[in-house]
């Protein structure tokens, strides 16, 4: 499985959306680029391209936008200190 970085677009405020949760949706990276809802796995999502760049492949992440089984989920703590920006490492399993 060839792993990929999606940086976070380099445009203006593009950083204020790289992660954030969603009260109707759960985990949210981007604009939608990834919406991980854990409640119902089944909505979840991955078009990149609105805060990460894609690349000209939307759905490099999960090769679909949707129907897609969620196998597992990592998640790293960020804190203070030299972090580089956020970015999304890919591809998941359709």
């Amino acid at each position: 499985m060839k792993v990929q970085k999606f940086p976070v677009k380099a445009e203006d405020r593009a950083h204020f959306y790289a992660l954030y949760f969603g009260e109707k949706y759960g985990l949210i990276f981007g604009q939608g680029d990834l919406v991980m809802d854990f409640d119902h796995p089944g909505k979840c999502r991955s078009r990149l391209g609105a805060t990460y760049e894609a690349y000209g492949e939307p759905y490099a992440l999960a090769g679909r936008e949707t129907d897609w089984e969620v196998a597992e989920v990592e998640v790293f703590s960020v804190g203070s200190g030299s972090v580089s920006a956020p970015a999304l490492i890919g591809p998941f399993s359709p």
